[in-house]
């Protein structure tokens, strides 16, 4: 596993800017720290590298020192990002579970009040899910991620919930 680049603009076939374009179109800079390290001293190659992505930019000629600083401080850096980023997604899954449980709750009242089958909902969810992953197999015109079709097919166990707010005035 690679956990840092160090990168030159100047090379032989493909230049860092290249690299860094090509990195950024496969969306490895989203994890992946690259620090250039370039005799290229000039405001503007700065700018451009750091406008692609470029996590820093180091000058030649260099200390050794100065680069194992720099390295160890972009690793820690990408590591503490990374642990934020999962108690964040930790969190949000937690949240999402709890509403599905709220939502759940809330289907199998109405169920209950409504004297339906208590699997409705279920059946409500699976077949929600199944068609928008139909859909996304048949058009590409409804870009809808994991995340998006179990919010939908969450919310779908809520089309009868206006049925529980009637039977409570009667």
């Amino acid at each position: 596993m690679i956990d840092l680049v160090l990168l030159d603009i100047v090379m032989p076939n493909m230049d860092g800017y290249q690299v860094l374009e090509k990195m950024k179109e496969q969306r490895y800079l989203e994890y992946l720290p690259v620090i250039i390290i370039s005799s290229e001293g000039d405001t503007t190659s700065m700018e451009k590298a750091y406008e692609l992505g470029a996590t820093d930019y180091i000058r030649r000629p260099f200390e050794s020192y100065i680069i194992n600083r720099r390295i160890k401080n972009t690793l820690m850096l990408y590591e503490k990002q990374k642990k934020l980023v999962h108690l964040v997604e930790q969190q949000i899954q937690k949240r999402v579970n709890n509403n599905t449980t709220l939502i759940n709750v809330l289907g199998h009242i109405v169920e209950f009040r409504n004297g339906e089958s208590g699997l409705h909902i279920q059946h409500i969810q699976t077949i929600t899910k199944m068609l928008l992953l139909q859909m996304g197999k048949k058009s590409h015109e409804y870009k809808l991620s994991d995340a998006d079709i179990l919010l939908i097919s969450t919310a779908s166990s809520l089309h009868d919930i206006e049925k529980f707010q009637l039977m409570k005035r009667f």
